[in-house]
């Protein structure tokens, strides 16, 4: 508040973290993620050295810091070689961490807070991580979502749980049907029916297993007459016509029980929830039987969580997959069968006809089969009305919210410009002790810019000097985006009333306000009008006019800039661009930003120009009668510290060793007469006919008047520049 001394407020905070991701090896990862932000995106297939340069990513210095530094990927191959790095970290005897995906950072983490954010890492495998060769890789990984993600075959998935002795049931692959698994996977890669499924070795293999079946709708089990382990799918696959058939003559011994569910209790709505593999969220689709709901007079609706689902496409068919299967028109049944039956297996669909009840030739799969004990040689099945089939397509996917979410993506500043850092600023942000303790030919850089909207929180300052690379300065305060207006109408030179086209609800009173290059200051604000009352020529400027349309940059209401500590010489010209920051912390990139050119001057070491300047007792006039006379006041940078000083006030000073310079130019436009070394604050030109060269009681009918400070060898920032009528 008002003056303030730049301290330390907080401490970067840097160490080696070694993270376990998961099993290895993967077959990529291709995004690092440290707390909800991403770090890093791309593709690191094998061991990789992944350079992470974030300082900004939690906000840089201002708030919690950013990342910093070198990540060593380690896949876990079989013949992975212990990293030197870690071993050095760790000391003593390090393994190599082989069979086990790793990530070791060493660098900056955080800043202001000491506790670290977490690290999460998206990652994707599907042929790696086998023991041996994978099984079946032709359709091991199905490409969804435009090749974006990359999903497992579930029947992969399966084969790899029951067969892997590391994490698995561990079963010899000559259990398995490999047949029938290796239809099952084409069907699944012809559907394009991929999961993105994390599991924990907390779950057993056998819930793992029922997990997967429950997404793709299919069973595992014996198969009576090979012994093989058999994985079938429920799908409409199918000619009705060719499926063993029963009756009364065929086989079917009764029919034990026979429902049919309530059709006013059955869902009318399915909404099927899922995670996207993309950025972790959770997602839902929604389907809905239309009639169903109408008939009912509300809707029924069932939730299912499917996490592995990783596409709307997908999730939108399997609703309706489930949705048809929960219809209350489905029949249910409990038959028996002669030993004719004894061949269906779990999954299997076949033809029942008892006309008793009305059903006639339907096509039902079988669910429980119970095979007889002893001498009881009958079949007993557990059957549903077959529906099952998953659709192709599927319609109503992402059903939309209403809400569309602000985009994140960072946009280009609508309006910039940049300025050199005059002695005021400097003191505001240093402090006297500070400040004198700057070389004088030291220049600072501050840059303005205003919010393109949505999720923006400010800008960084990035900088480039002749041929050399473009430089984001790590040591700046990143800014916030400026208020800005617009006049209405010209300003004269020394017009104290501004109209202009903004709302003025935030500018303060008694700060400063920037108009081309004038600094004004802020006297009184009248916002249903869009008046300003300003104190003219402050600081190191003078009072200048103004067209309409020209812009006000509000920069002095909280610091709304950013500032870099980098010190330039006067005489250096920079290059300058201000990327913008959104709240998630994702900046544009430089080449996106708009460009500024800036020659530093040394403008902080200047002495201040003189006030109140007065042309035979007038301000500004456009005309004169009689002897040319000027007066001024005295200003002093020291003095006034931190204070707007506008040009209508008195003597303050004068800084020590400052005189001042006069330049008079003639009718012909030509410089007639220098003075210099003037330490008072008034001049009379007594010899202007001479120093004219006109005709004897004969004075320039016009006159321009130009007014510096100069303190050893270095001029005033401004100078007041006035041409008069005589």
């Amino acid at each position: 508040m008002g003056s303030s001394k730049k301290v330390k407020i907080g401490y970067w905070y840097g160490f080696g973290i070694h993270m376990g991701i998961s099993r290895g090896p993967l077959n990529e990862i291709v995004q690092v993620n440290v707390g909800d932000k991403t770090a890093w995106s791309g593709s690191a297939t094998g061991n990789a050295s992944i350079r992470i340069n974030r300082r900004d990513l939690f906000g840089g210095e201002k708030k919690e810091g950013g990342i910093d530094g070198t990540l060593q990927i380690l896949m876990g191959a079989p013949e992975q070689t212990v990293l030197g790095s870690l071993a050095s970290m760790l000391g003593g005897l390090v393994p190599a961490f082989r069979g086990v995906a790793t990530g070791f950072f060493d660098g900056w983490i955080c800043a202001m807070s000491p506790y670290p954010k977490p690290w999460s890492f998206r990652v994707r495998r599907s042929t790696e991580g086998w023991e041996g060769s994978a099984w079946y890789p032709a359709k091991c990984m199905i490409q969804m979502a435009g090749g974006s993600i990359h999903a497992m075959n579930p029947a992969h998935i399966l084969y790899q749980i029951y067969t892997d002795h590391r994490a698995g049931a561990g079963l010899a692959t000559a259990r398995l049907d490999d047949a029938a698994w290796r239809a099952a996977a084409d069907t699944l890669y012809t559907e394009g029916f991929g999961l993105c499924l994390k599991w924990s070795k907390k779950d057993s293999v056998e819930s793992f297993a029922q997990a997967v079946l429950d997404h793709v709708g299919g069973s595992i089990f014996v198969d009576r007459q090979s012994g093989l382990l058999k994985l079938k799918l429920v799908r409409g696959d199918y000619d009705p016509a060719t499926l063993p058939h029963f009756d009364a003559e065929t086989g079917l011994l009764e029919l034990e029980e026979f429902e049919s569910a309530a059709i006013m209790d059955a869902p009318n709505e399915v909404i099927v929830k899922f995670i996207s593999p993309t950025d972790g969220k959770d997602r839902q689709v929604r389907q809905r039987n239309l009639a169903a709901i109408f008939s009912n007079g509300a809707p029924i609706t069932q939730t299912t969580d499917y996490p592995g689902i990783p596409t709307a496409d997908l999730a939108a068919r399997v609703a309706a997959r489930d949705l048809k299967s929960l219809s209350g028109n489905i029949k249910r049944f409990v038959v028996k069968l002669d030993r004719r039956g004894a061949l269906i297996m779990p999954g299997d669909v076949f033809r029942i006809a008892v006309p008793d009840v009305g059903v006639d030739n339907m096509v039902v799969r079988a669910g429980r089969c119970e095979y007889g004990e002893g001498e009881d040689g009958t079949v007993k099945i557990t059957a549903v009305q077959d529906v099952f089939g998953l659709p192709t397509t599927a319609y109503n996917v992402d059903e939309p919210s209403g809400w569309t979410p602000p985009s994140t993506t960072p946009l280009p500043a609508p309006a910039q410009r940049v300025m050199e850092v005059g002695y005021r600023d400097l003191y505001l942000r240093m402090g006297a002790g500070d400040l004198a303790q700057i070389d004088p030919a030291a220049a600072f850089l501050a840059g303005m810019a205003t919010s393109p909207g949505g999720l923006h929180t400010g800008f960084d300052v990035a900088v480039k000097i002749g041929s050399a690379a473009w430089v984001a300065t790590t040591n700046s305060d990143s800014g916030s985006f400026c208020i800005t207006a617009t006049l209405a109408a010209d300003v004269p030179i020394g017009a104290t009333t501004l109209t202009v086209t903004a709302d003025l609800a935030s500018a303060f009173v008694g700060s400063a306000v920037m108009i081309d290059d004038e600094i004004l200051s802020i006297a009184a604000v009248n916002a249903a009008t869009g008046v300003i009352t300003v104190g003219r020529g402050c600081v190191d400027t003078v009072p200048a006019p103004h067209l309409a349309g020209a812009a006000l940059w509000f920069y002095d209401q909280d610091d709304d800039y950013g500032f870099s500590d980098t010190e330039y010489i006067a005489g250096q010209t920079l290059l300058v661009r201000l990327p913008t920051v959104t709240t998630t912390g994702s900046v544009l990139p430089i080449a996106s930003a708009p460009e500024s050119t800036l020659t530093m001057t040394g403008r902080q070491n200047k002495p201040y120009p003189p006030g109140q300047m007065r042309i035979n007792n007038q301000a500004y006039p456009a005309t004169i009668t009689g002897q040319l006379a000027i007066t001024w006041a005295h200003r002093d940078r020291i003095t006034q510290a931190d204070l707007l000083v506008d040009t209508t006030q008195g003597n303050i000073g004068p800084e020590p060793g400052v005189t001042y310079r006069l330049r008079l130019y003639g009718q012909d436009g030509a410089l007639k007469r220098v003075e210099t070394g003037i330490t008072g604050t008034s001049y009379t030109w007594t010899t202007e006919t001479i120093d004219s060269g006109l005709a004897a009681d004969t004075l320039n009918t016009q006159v321009r008047v130009v007014l510096d400070a100069v303190r050893d060898g270095i001029y005033s920032h401004r100078a007041h520049d006035w041409t008069v009528i005589r």
